[in-house]
């Protein structure tokens, strides 16, 4: 299925993939709404992706980081046939890398958080990243960029 492109929002509130003015081998976005039982959720089909803009994505308007329904953006992004994520943004303690430093993690440490939707023997799982995925989206990144490499998964 597609991938899902989960970004924050840029200075002109569009999706990524529509701000780019061809630069990328996204197709010109076409907007639709998927219906979830908790709302509808916008959705922005690119070609070879979905694009979630996670803080514009509902018809309330803006949300904040703590006020996003995740729960009702990963159901969006399953009936339109999504089957993983590359979530584009910077969260947390950046300051060991510049401006512009492309991160990709291999470890998540985040004691007091463990969200799940379910609510049998799935929901003990311990998060984390996908290596497999990574390690495409990596070498994704090197073909078609001149920019610093993520670094290495330390093994």
């Amino acid at each position: 299925g597609p991938i899902a492109l989960g970004i924050d929002d840029t200075p002109t509130g569009l999706p990524l993939a529509a701000t780019t003015g061809g630069a990328t081998p996204f197709e010109a976005p076409v907007s639709m709404y998927v219906s979830t039982s908790a709302g509808p959720v916008e959705l922005h089909d690119v070609g070879p992706a979905i694009v979630l803009n996670r803080h514009l994505a509902t018809p309330e308007g803006f949300r904040p980081a703590h006020r996003i329904d995740h729960h009702r953006h990963l159901t969006a992004l399953c009936q339109a046939g999504c089957d993983r994520v590359l979530a584009i943004g910077s969260v947390g303690s950046l300051r060991q890398w510049p401006v512009g430093t492309v991160v990709a993690p291999f470890d998540l440490y985040a004691p007091q958080v463990n969200p799940t939707y379910f609510t049998d023997a799935r929901g003990h799982r311990v998060p984390g990243f996908d290596g497999g995925w990574r390690d495409t989206v990596i070498e994704a990144w090197d073909a078609a960029s001149t920019t610093r490499r993520p670094p290495a998964a330390s093994t």
